[in-house]
């Protein structure tokens, strides 16, 4: 798997984990102690 390939994967993960946990962006970026901004950058 290359770093493109694996970039792919944690963005499919992360928003498997968002919808999920019935929360918004907002909601979960506070969750796991992050910046919504910074979670929106990782989507």
């Amino acid at each position: 798997m290359d770093k493109r390939d694996l970039s792919t994967l944690f963005r499919e993960r992360l928003k498997m984990l968002l919808t999920r946990s019935d929360l918004n962006q907002s909601a979960f970026a506070a969750a796991v102690g992050i910046d919504r901004s910074a979670l929106s950058q990782l989507l």
